[in-house]
Order: C-alpha cells, then structure tokens, then sequence
C-alpha cells in the first residue's frame, strides 16, 4: 500500500465534475435526483468528497471483496469477480468499507448526505433519503476509483525523456523526404 501527496485543486473540479454530472439515461436514479438542487449545493458537496478523499490511499485490495467460505471444511479465500456483484451490491459494499476503514473521512460524507437532504436533491419519492444515499455511493465509487489514479498521474509525471539521435540522414533519403513533402531542396544540393 502506497499513497500519494494530498490532493490538488484540479482534482477538486474533478469531483465536482464526477457530482454533476448527468446520470445515463438508463440509471434508475434519473427521475428522482433532481439536478437544479444539486447544482446549487454541488460545490458544498464537492468540498465533503475532496476532504474525505484527500488523503486516500490507491491500493487495490480496496475494491476487491473476499469473503470466507466453507469448502469441505476449510475455509478458502474466494474473490468474487467484480462484475458478477451487482452493481449497487458493489456501491454500497465500497460506502461501508470506507465507513468502517475510515471513520474520521466518513464523516464528510455523512455532512454531504444531509447537505443533500437540506436542498431536497431526491425528488418524487418517498424515500428521499435512500435514494440520496444511494446516489452519493455511487459517486463515491466513481470518485474513488478515478480521482486518486488521476491526481497520482499529474502530480507525478516524469519529463519528457531524451531522444538520442539516429545518426545522419543520407543526402539522397533527405531529398526524396523533402520531395514528398512539397519542400525546397535547393539549399541542400549546395
């Protein structure tokens, strides 16, 4: 397990971007997330992720669930593939695991849940405050999975590495090059 230097400013537009984003129009949460309040509390929002994820560490074992089974009487680590969980399975699987791993962290997001709930951001249902949790899992899930790889890559680049020269070009292959590519030779025949 490795993690990175604190976050940055364009990974907080990042997570501002992922919050506002429109849903696909497949996802069954469209209908009741109602975007105009969460646009007015997005930036509130935004702040909660960012302080929650800040200093999150980008391991994989995070995303993985394992869980203990019984095979003939021993017990074996079995993984489940991650696309045969179900995709809210999987978002609420993430939800607990950062609430239990990170409790202090977890709590940002508590405070964006009832930021959510204060601006009415789950509309046409009764249970607001499901549906609301269900879709901050599934940012957190986005935000989790991208914003830590993504901040690691721009903050941590290396330069541009040098290229060694692969000797001089032959006169008559610089010439034909020139040629093709509608350039003045002149100069060259000198």
């Amino acid at each position: 397990m490795y993690s990175v230097p604190k976050m940055c400013n364009i990974c907080m537009n990042l997570i501002y971007d992922i919050l506002i984003s429109p849903l696909p129009l497949e996802h069954e949460l469209r209908d009741t997330i109602h975007l105009k309040s969460l646009e007015r509390c997005a930036v509130e929002v935004a702040h909660c992720f960012y302080r929650a994820v800040r200093d999150f560490p980008v391991y994989p074992e995070f995303f993985r669930k394992e869980i203990q089974r019984p095979v003939l009487g021993v017990n074996l680590r079995i993984r489940i593939p991650d696309e045969l969980l179900d995709k809210y399975e999987y978002d609420e699987l993430l939800w607990n695991r950062f609430h239990e791993e990170c409790p202090v962290w977890a709590q940002e997001l508590e405070y964006a849940f009832e930021t959510c709930l204060d601006y009415n951001v789950a509309r046409h249902t009764i249970d607001k405050k499901q549906l609301i949790k269900q879709f901050l899992m599934d940012k957190l899930h986005k935000i989790l999975l991208h914003v830590p790889t993504i901040h690691k890559e721009h903050t941590m680049k290396c330069g541009p590495s040098e290229g060694k020269s692969l000797g001089p070009v032959d006169i008559c292959k610089l010439i034909e090059v020139r040629q093709k590519a509608c350039l003045p030779i002149e100069k060259i025949l000198v």
